[in-house]
C-alpha cells in the first residue's frame, strides 16, 4: 500500500485496516483505546492524548467557575459602591460601613474559591495546577505538557489574597490591614515579566470598580502616612521604653500589668504611656490641620466623625452634593 494511497485514506477518515482487513476485532478494539493509534491510524485528527484533553477541559471548567465568582464579586461591589456614592433609603453606607462591606465582599469571594478547591469534581484539575501535578502528568505520559493557564493562575493568586483585620502594635487599634493586603498583591504582580504585567493589569482592572481603585490610591497617598505617626513616634524612645510600649498594647498583656506600665515614668518625669499617646494625638491633629485633603478623606472613609478645618468642611459639603466626584481617574 503506497504512502499516497494511505494519505488518501486519511483524508477520507479511513484506516488501512478498513480496506485490507486482517486485524481481529478484539485487537482492533484494543488498539482503538490507544491515543497514539488514533493519531496515526485512526479516523479524524486528535491534537493531544485524550487524558490530557479531558484534563484541560476540566481545568477550563474550573477557571470558568472562578471567573463566575469574580463576576459575582464585581456585581456585588458595584451595588456596595452605589450605596455609598448614590445612597438611597434602601441602600446607603457610611465610609466605615463601605470599608466593612468591601472587606466582606472579598472574604465571600475567597470562601467560594476555597470551597471550589475542595470540590471533588475539580480535584484532578486543582492537582494538575500545582508543580507536583505537572511533574506527575509528565511522568505518566512520558512528555511535558506545557500549561496554557499561567495568567489565570496569577490572577487567581492575586484575588485569593485575603483582606484581614490586624491590631496595630503601636496603638492597639484594630482595623483592616490594607497595607499588607495590597503589598502581597503587588508581589504577585511583580513576579510576572513586564510583558505579562501589561496583560495582567488589563484583566485585573476589569474585576475592580473605580471606587475600589480610588480607595487604594487615597489610602496610599494620605491615610497610610496618617496611621503611621505612632510608629514614627515610637522610634523616638529608648529600647527599654519601646519594650514597655509594645507590652502595653500586646493582646496577651493582662489589665493588671497594663496598669503597672501606665505608672512607669520617662526620664522627663512624665508617665510613659500617657506621653506616648499624647504625642500621637498631637501629631495626627497637626497633620489634619496641615492637610485639609487628608482631613477630608479621613472623614469620607469613616476614620473621623468631624473635619477639623474649614477647608475640609467645604470639601465635604461639595462631596455630599456629588459623591461620585471622589472618584479618581486611573492612569
Amino acid at each position: 500500500m503506497s504512502e499516497a494511497f494511505q494519505k488518501e485514506l486519511w483524508k477520507h477518515h479511513q484506516r488501512p485496516t478498513d480496506v485490507v482487513g486482517g486485524i481481529p476485532p478484539d485487537l482492533e478494539a484494543a488498539l482503538d483505546e490507544l491515543w497514539q493509534w488514533k493519531v496515526y491510524f485512526g479516523r479524524g485528527t486528535i491534537l493531544m492524548p485524550p487524558e490530557v484533553s479531558d484534563l484541560k477541559a476540566l481545568i477550563d471548567k474550573y477557571w470558568n467557575k472562578v471567573k463566575d465568582f469574580q463576576d459575582d464579586r464585581l456585581t456585588s461591589q458595584a451595588e456596595i459602591d452605589q450605596g455609598f456614592l448614590t445612597p438611597s433609603k434602601d441602600l446607603h453606607f457610611t465610609g466605615d460601613e463601605w470599608r466593612n462591606e468591601y472587606a466582606s465582599n472579598w472574604s465571600d469571594y475567597s470562601s467560594k474559591t476555597e470551597s471550589l478547591k475542595e470540590d471533588r469534581e475539580f480535584a484532578d484539575a486543582v492537582q494538575a495546577l500545582t508543580p507536583e501535578g505537572q511533574i506527575e502528568m509528565a511522568k505518566r505520559l512520558g512528555f511535558n505538557v506545557a500549561p496554557d493557564w499561567p495568567l489565570n493562575e496569577a490572577i487567581n493568586l492575586y484575588f485569593d489574597i485575603k483582606l484581614e483585620k490586624a491590631v496595630d502594635p503601636f496603638t492597639g487599634d484594630e482595623d483592616w490591614d490594607y497595607l499588607t493586603f495590597w503589598i502581597k498583591r503587588e508581589s504577585v504582580r511583580m513576579a510576572l515579566t513586564e510583558e505579562q504585567r501589561l496583560e495582567f493589569d488589563g484583566k485585573v482592572r476589569k474585576y475592580q470598580t473605580p471606587m475600589e481603585m480610588t480607595f487604594r490610591k487615597v489610602y496610599g497617598s494620605y491615610i497610610r502616612g496618617y496611621k503611621a505617626t505612632s510608629r514614627i513616634i515610637f522610634e523616638s524612645y529608648n529600647d527599654e521604653e519601646k519594650a514597655l510600649i509594645k507590652e502595653f498594647y500586646a493582646d496577651t498583656t493582662t489589665l493588671t500589668r497594663k496598669e503597672e506600665i501606665r505608672e512607669v515614668l520617662t526620664d522627663s518625669g512624665r508617665k510613659l504611656i500617657s506621653e506616648y499617646q499624647s504625642k500621637g494625638t498631637d501629631a495626627r491633629s497637626a497633620l489634619r490641620l496641615t492637610s485639609p485633603t487628608l482631613d477630608f478623606y479621613l472623614f469620607v472613609f469613616g476614620y473621623i466623625t468631624k473635619p477639623k478645618t474649614p477647608e475640609a468642611r467645604a470639601m465635604v459639603d461639595a462631596w455630599e452634593a456629588d459623591r461620585s466626584s471622589i472618584l479618581i481617574t486611573q492612569e
